[in-house]
């Protein structure tokens, strides 16, 4: 599921996204469900209170851009996700 417009990184997170999760899941959907576009220490939050949470998120630039607090941000992540 895409949770910004498609496009270049940088894009807004589209917080109505996560409803498709909800809907997925309500409708016993049996594959893997993977969340991609702005997740960041902000929209995690917001991902990670729901009910029915992705099996995946795909993270590009919160790391590609984190110049020297990528390893902060990699470890942030790893406490935050399991």
């Amino acid at each position: 599921i895409m949770s910004v417009p498609p496009g270049p990184q940088g894009s807004s997170f589209i917080t109505g996204t996560l409803n498709k999760i909800d809907d997925l899941r309500i409708n016993h959907y049996r594959n893997k469900i993977l969340l991609d576009g702005a997740i960041n220490e902000d929209t995690l939050a917001d991902i990670l209170k729901r009910k029915n949470q992705p099996d995946c998120l795909c993270i590009g630039s919160y790391l590609t851009k984190a110049d020297n607090k990528l390893k902060e941000r990699v470890e942030y992540l790893k406490a935050k996700v399991r």
